[in-house]
C-alpha cells in the first residue's frame, strides 16, 4: 500500500469521530467531500460505490477514490481508500472513472489528473483488482494520452472513461473537446485495454453552445441506446445540467443517431451519474447530489459535504426514461405510516397532523383536470421551504429550492403520481410516476417539518402513503 493510501485512511480513521448530522439513508463519506460515483458494479455478491473523494476537507481538491460496500443498495459499509494519487500521470488526481468485471478480476478504467505551471492535462488509465478492495496500476499507463485525441482538441478536456464490452471487444467512451468551444463524446475500441483505437465521435454539442461535457454513459435499455451526459454550461455558470438522449448508436462506424433529448433530472443537486447492472439484471443509476455551492448547501461544520442520490432502477415507457427508487426503502420504514384514500383540497392549502417530517417516503396522487394549478410545499417552516407546482394551462413546472428552474412538460396533464423521498438535506421528488424527477440539497430549520398541499381550483388528492423513515 503507498503511503498516500495510508496516510488518507490513518487520518479517516482518527477524525470520522468529529462529524455529525450524516443522513439516514443517503450515502455520504465518514468525513470529507465527496462528489462523482465512480467504478458502479456488482462484484463478488456485493454492490461497489467508488466515488471522488477528499478526505481532507469538505470542498473539492486532490482527489481520491473511496469506496463503499453494500448488500442492498441501501446500507452502505465504508471500505478504504481505494486509489490515491501516488504516480507521476496522476499527481494532481485520480478523476472518474468505471469499472468492467473480466474473468473474476476487477478493472476499473480512469482519468489522471496534471495541473502544472497552468498547464492541464488529462489522461486514461487501468488498475486491476482480485477482491474489489486493494488495486495494482498497469505500468504501461497511461494507456491514453493527449496523443490519441483528435486533430485539434483540447487535451485539458478529456476525462470520465465508460468502460464496457461489445461483440468480443472493450469500447470506451469519453468526454472531449475537439473544439475550442462544445463538447463531445469520443469512441475508442481496444482488444486488450492497453492499446486503444480512436474510432470517432458519437454525439457533440449543438452548434454554438459553449458548453464542457463530463461523465458519459452509453447503454442499451430496452433495445434503445441511451447516452447520459452532465454538463457545465460555460454561458450559465449556475447551471450545471444532466441530459440524457434516446437513440440508435452503430459502434463500428462510430455513427449516433438521437432523436430525442431531455433533461435526466430537473432540480438543482443531480450531477454525474453512473449506470450498471445489477443482479437482477436491472439498470441501476447512482448520481451525485451536487452541492456545487458548497456554503449554501450543507452545514459545513457537519464534516463532510456531498452525498449520494437514492440509487434509481431506470425503464422506458413511451419513448421516455423512467426513473424510480430502488426497491428495498420499505425496509427504513419506522411505522405503519398514514393512508388516505381520498381528499379535495382547495386555494387554502391542506396538511395534516401525522404527515411531516424531515425523513420520510411520501407517495400520491392528483387529479387536476378542473384545477388551475397544484404545489406541494415541502420542509415548511418559519423561515424556508421547498416548493413543486404544475401549472395545467402552461404545462410549466416550477420547482423552487434555493432558486427557480422552470421545465416546459411536452403534453398536457390531468392526473399527476408522485412519490417524495426527504433525507433532512436532501429531497427527491418523482413526478409523473418518475418522467420528471427533482432533486435538491436543501439546508432546513428544525422547525421546518409541515407538508402542504395547495391548489387554484379544485384537485383531488388520493392515495395518499405518507412513512417515516429510520
Amino acid at each position: 500500500m503507498s503511503n498516500l493510501l495510508d496516510k488518507a485512511n490513518v487520518y479517516i480513521a482518527t477524525n470520522k469521530k468529529n462529524t455529525k448530522n450524516h443522513p439516514k439513508f443517503h450515502y455520504t463519506a465518514p468525513i470529507g467531500w465527496i462528489n462523482d460515483p465512480n467504478g458502479l458494479c456488482y462484484f463478488k455478491g456485493e454492490y461497489h460505490l467508488y466515488y471522488q473523494y477528499n478526505p481532507y476537507g469538505i470542498h473539492w481538491d486532490t482527489m481520491y477514490w473511496g469506496h463503499a460496500t453494500s448488500k442492498d443498495l441501501i446500507h452502505w459499509e465504508h471500505k478504504p481508500v481505494a486509489l490515491a494519487p501516488e504516480e507521476d500521470y496522476e499527481r494532481d488526481g485520480c478523476f472518474s472513472g468505471s469499472a468492467i468485471e473480466i474473468n473474476d478480476e476487477l478493472y476499473i478504467m480512469y482519468t489522471g489528473h496534471l495541473d502544472r505551471n497552468n498547464r492541464v492535462r488529462q489522461n486514461q488509465n487501468i488498475a486491476i483488482s482480485q477482491d474489489g478492495l486493494t488495486f495494482k496500476k498497469l505500468e504501461a499507463n497511461p494507456v491514453l494520452k493527449e496523443i490519441d485525441l483528435p486533430k485539434g482538441s483540447q487535451p485539458e478536456d478529456f476525462r470520465d472513461p465508460k468502460v464496457f464490452e461489445y461483440k468480443g471487444s472493450y469500447w470506451s467512451v469519453i468526454v472531449g473537446r475537439p473544439k475550442e468551444q462544445g463538447g463531445a463524446v469520443l469512441l475508442y475500441r481496444s482488444d486488450n485495454l492497453i492499446q486503444w483505437d480512436y474510432v470517432g465521435i458519437i454525439a457533440e454539442s449543438d452548434k454554438g453552445r459553449e458548453e464542457i461535457w463530463e461523465c458519459p454513459d452509453l447503454f442499451k435499455l430496452q433495445d434503445v441506446d441511451v447516452l447520459i451526459l452532465s454538463i457545465i454550461d460555460l454561458q450559465e455558470t449556475n447551471m450545471h445540467p444532466t441530459i440524457y438522449k434516446l437513440g440508435n448508436v452503430d459502434l463500428e462506424n462510430s455513427q449516433g443517431e438521437w432523436n430525442y433529448t431531455r433533461d435526466l433530472d430537473c432540480g438543482f443537486s443531480f450531477y454525474a451519474p453512473q449506470t450498471f447492472l445489477d443482479s437482477k439484471g436491472r439498470r441501476i443509476m447512482i448520481g451525485w447530489m451536487s452541492p456545487w455551492d458548497a456554503d449554501d448547501a450543507v452545514r459545513l461544520e457537519n464534516g463532510w459535504a456531498g452525498m449520494m442520490a437514492t440509487p434509481r432502477v431506470l425503464t422506458i415507457e413511451d419513448g421516455q426514461l423512467i426513473q424510480k427508487p430502488i426497491e428495498g426503502i420499505d425496509q427504513l420504514r419506522q411505522d405503519k405510516g398514514e393512508y388516505i384514500k381520498e381528499k379535495v383540497i382547495c386555494n387554502e392549502g391542506e396538511s395534516f397532523d401525522n404527515i411531516s417530517g424531515q425523513h420520510f417516503d411520501l407517495s400520491f396522487e392528483v387529479d387536476i383536470s378542473k384545477a388551475n394549478s397544484f404545489t406541494i410545499e415541502l420542509a415548511k417552516g418559519k423561515n424556508n421551504s421547498t416548493q413543486l407546482s404544475y401549472n395545467v394551462h402552461r404545462h410549466e413546472w416550477i420547482f423552487d429550492s434555493n432558486g427557480i428552474r422552470k421545465v416546459q412538460e411536452d403534453d398536457p396533464k390531468e392526473t399527476l403520481a408522485f412519490r417524495v423521498l426527504m433525507d433532512r438535506y436532501s429531497i427527491e421528488i418523482f413526478a409523473d410516476g418518475g418522467k420528471r424527477v427533482f432533486t435538491a440539497l436543501i439546508d432546513p430549520d428544525e422547525d421546518a417539518r409541515e407538508i402542504v398541499f395547495l391548489s387554484e381550483g379544485k384537485t383531488a388528492l388520493y392515495n395518499v402513503e405518507f412513512y417515516s423513515l429510520i
